[in-house]
C-alpha cells in the first residue's frame, strides 16, 4: 500500500472508446484524493493531456436514517476504512506541512459555529413551505400513487401549530 500521501500512479491506461485518443493518464485516489487532484492540474495545465482519478470510497454509515448497515456488514469491516477516514489524514497532511495546527483548528470552528447560527436563525424566521411543496420537482408528471398521496395529504388532518 502507498505511503499516506503518495498517490499511486497507473501509468498509460487506455481510454475504452474513442473521445480522447491515446494514453490516458491514470491516479487511483485511495490516499488523499486532493493529492492527485493537484498531480491533474498540473499535468493539464503543462499540456500533458486528460487524467482519470479514481476515488474510492466506502459508504460508513447508512443509506437513510431509516437504514441499519449492521444488518448486511459487520462493524469490523468499517475499522480499516476508519482509518483512512480523508479528513483525518488531510488534517495530519497539513499538521506535518505546519499547515494547520489546534488553534487554526478552533478559529474554525468558531467561524462555522457563528455562521450556523446565523443561518438557523435566519430559517427560523423563514415560514414552512406548503404541504403540497414536497410533491414538486420530482416528477414532470407524478404517478398516480402519488397523486393519491397528495390528495390524501391535503384532505387530511392537521395538527395545531406548534406554540412559539
Amino acid at each position: 500500500m502507498a505511503a499516506m500521501d503518495e498517490v499511486v500512479i497507473i501509468s498509460g491506461c487506455r481510454t475504452p472508446v474513442g473521445k480522447f485518443q491515446g494514453s490516458l493518464a491514470g491516479f487511483t485516489a485511495t490516499q488523499l484524493g486532493a493529492i492527485a487532484v493537484r498531480e491533474a492540474v498540473r499535468r493539464g495545465a503543462q499540456g500533458l493531456g486528460p487524467t482519470l482519478i479514481e476515488a474510492i470510497t466506502y459508504r460508513m454509515g447508512g443509506h437513510s436514517t431509516s437504514d441499519d448497515p449492521n444488518r448486511y456488514r459487520a462493524t469490523d469491516q468499517l475499522k480499516p476504512w476508519a482509518d483512512r477516514d480523508p479528513l483525518e489524514r488531510a488534517r495530519l497532511y497539513l499538521e506535518r506541512r505546519k499547515l494547520w495546527d489546534d488553534r487554526k483548528e478552533l478559529a474554525l470552528i468558531a467561524d462555522i459555529d457563528q455562521r450556523f447560527r446565523a443561518v438557523v436563525a435566519i430559517s427560523e424566521k423563514t415560514p414552512p413551505p406548503p404541504l403540497e411543496s414536497m410533491f414538486e420537482d420530482v416528477y414532470e408528471k407524478p404517478p398516480w400513487h402519488l397523486q393519491e398521496e397528495r390528495a390524501e395529504l391535503l384532505r387530511g388532518p392537521r395538527a395545531p401549530a406548534p406554540h412559539s
